[in-house]
């Protein structure tokens, strides 16, 4: 399996070779960063959109305070600052017995409301927050998220994309030579190969999910469950 062992300074350098200018000259790592950012936001958002591995993370335990029915970036507890979308939340009393699943809603049942809950049984997400019960104890939350992967900050920083380099080197090649050199017919170029390494990515990692057992839910169970309390 490919190691994440590639840094921004790899591909800037990747980048001059393939626009013929190895020594520097007009593609600095000050010139490219711009560019390297707008590929590496691209390349995000194809990976969240094909589900990819690398996006899934499972946050450490959150604990969460008797009474609190909302959780945001900015409260205490707080989300992770990388979550872009939560795919399953557990909980526990504190420190206690192993983690149960809860159960997501568009919107908190209204039952739940003015009850002495000690679970929180479901959750909703709206106003960019995560929404739970009034519990009357303390409880664990752990998540498991999608999240928003890596930053470039200088040709140092680290970026953990297994596979990810050879569409950064030539989706980058592509921005600078389109918007920098003003050569179409290059950044044309560029830009299929930096296609034809986004679809092997994409390929090898569908391949290595086929092994995963997924339970299909029965037909149209989310519309029998939508709205129910």
């Amino acid at each position: 399996m490919a190691a994440p062992n590639f840094t921004a300074g790899d591909v800037m350098s990747a980048v001059r070779s393939l626009l013929n200018d190895s020594a520097g000259q007009y593609y600095t790592n000050t010139v490219q960063i711009p560019y390297l950012k707008i590929a590496l936001s691209e390349l995000r958002e194809y990976l969240e959109l094909s589900n990819s591995p690398v996006t899934n993370y499972v946050e450490a335990i959150l604990t969460i305070p008797a009474g609190t029915t909302l959780i945001s970036y900015i409260t205490t507890p707080a989300l992770p600052s990388d979550l872009i979308e939560i795919r399953q939340l557990w909980y526990r009393p504190t420190g206690t017995g192993p983690y149960v699943p809860l159960r997501q809603r568009e919107f908190l049942p209204h039952w739940q409301d003015g009850q002495d809950l000690y679970s929180f049984l479901y959750w909703a997400w709206y106003d960019n927050a995560l929404h739970l019960p009034a519990s009357s104890q303390i409880n664990d939350l752990k998540l498991d998220y999608m999240r928003q992967i890596d930053n470039v900050v200088d040709e140092n920083s680290q970026l953990s994309l297994i596979n990810g380099q050879s569409f950064l080197n030539y989706r980058t090649a592509a921005l600078c030579a389109r918007y920098v050199k003003r050569d179409k017919e290059a950044a044309d170029d560029m830009d299929i190969n930096a296609q034809t390494s986004l679809d092997r990515t994409v390929a090898i990692e569908s391949k290595g999910k086929q092994a995963i057992q997924t339970r299909r839910r029965p037909f149209r169970q989310g519309y029998k469950n939508r709205g129910r309390f």
